[in-house]
């Protein structure tokens, strides 16, 4: 995704035009739109934005409408780049999550138990404050997005690695894992599904 901004930042350049990238990113829970107005909504959105610093500075006030935080990351492609890492550690953190949920229970401890004491300590993460309490221990099973969503997520990011000649074990065991759970039929499943298909996912890593 980088590669293409920085293509399309370059023919623009060629064009006289100054491109800049506007992405999504670090978005709090919204209600469904039908819940709330539009604005009230978009309002929420937080954004980061990659290209000219100086385009930026002259258009950053059309994006305070729509936007609760702006942040200018660098030229062009870092803003996507950045959404990539953002993603890949985000889903980690969820899976890695789930992992010691399962092992706690496997241990007698009660996984609301866990999330209480994680939320009160360094273990604390969006996922335990967030997605384990309203979509997983609530059993509603609707964190909104595919696990589709996170594979692709992984894949580009530990494509995008590659590309900088960076490793990343923990990223790509994370992708691994979504690709078990894609083969086992989950692309249209909720990701909060994860947690419950955590052990057989396991179980099937590395088996191809």
């Amino acid at each position: 995704m980088s590669l293409i901004r920085k293509a399309i930042s370059a023919l623009a350049w060629a064009a006289s035009v100054v491109a800049l990238a506007v992405v999504p990113a670090l978005a709090q829970p919204l209600a469904k739109p039908a819940e709330r107005p539009l604005l009230e909504v978009t309002g929420k959105i937080k954004v980061t934005n990659d290209g000219d610093k100086a385009a930026f500075d002259r258009t950053e006030a059309l994006l305070k409408p729509i936007a609760k935080q702006i942040f200018h990351i660098g030229p062009s492609g870092a803003g996507h780049t950045l959404k990539l890492v953002h993603n890949m550690v985000c889903h980690t953190i969820f899976l890695s999550t789930c992992e010691g949920a399962r092992m706690a229970e496997a241990a007698g401890i009660k996984v609301a138990d866990m999330i209480r004491v994680f939320n009160s300590s360094n273990a604390r993460s969006y996922a335990s404050e967030v997605r384990f309490p309203k979509h997983i221990l609530s059993e509603k099973w609707d964190a909104r997005s595919r696990v589709y969503n996170l594979r692709k997520d992984l894949t580009m990011a530990v494509a995008t690695a590659g590309a900088l000649n960076k490793k990343v074990p923990l990223g790509t065991v994370t992708r691994d894992l979504l690709n078990v759970a894609m083969d086992q039929g989950m692309e249209n499943t909720d990701f909060a599904h994860l947690y419950p298909r955590f052990d057989d996912i396991v179980a099937d890593l590395g088996k191809k």
